[in-house]
């Protein structure tokens, strides 16, 4: 709230912070939501890749303590997937037993990136092929590299 009041005042508008804050607690939240709606939406049009949703992908290591799996000297599987930030639903879950390496997966990931996300990942896939790939199909992706 602060920062909107600092533009206001920095772009010429006189707004008194307690008078706006005494206001605002007799005010319906419908306005303020029509406010960042409409935002939001000029956001959207004037910089398309912000309507985008992030997609981040990771792998965890779960250690296996059942003696059925140690019997066939599997300790650990590694799972892989992502999620859908804005909605919060999980993609298909990729399942390697052992200690494979996060870069096994890349034939599978474009697959389970949605057609308007953003792939965000660590620096295990940033391989220099994989991205050339993701590139290609015009997937949009942030990778971490080491430097």
């Amino acid at each position: 709230m602060r920062d909107l009041f600092y533009h206001l005042i920095r772009s010429g508008i006189t707004v008194d912070i307690s008078t706006f804050s005494k206001a605002c607690k007799q005010r319906c939240s419908q306005y303020f939501r029509r406010i960042y709606t409409e935002l939001r939406q000029q956001l959207i049009r004037n910089n398309p890749t912000s309507g985008k949703m992030l997609f981040p992908i990771d792998s965890t290591v779960v250690s296996l303590t059942s003696k059925l799996f140690w019997m066939q000297e599997q300790h650990q599987v590694k799972l892989l997937n992502g999620v859908n930030a804005s909605q919060g639903y999980v993609s298909e879950c990729l399942v390697d037993f052992g200690q494979g390496h996060d870069a096994k997966f890349t034939y599978y990931i474009p697959s389970m990136i949605p057609e308007d996300g953003i792939d965000i990942m660590d620096r295990d896939f940033a391989s220099w092929e994989f991205p050339d790939a993701l590139s290609e199909t015009n997937t949009l992706f942030v990778v971490r590299i080491k430097n």
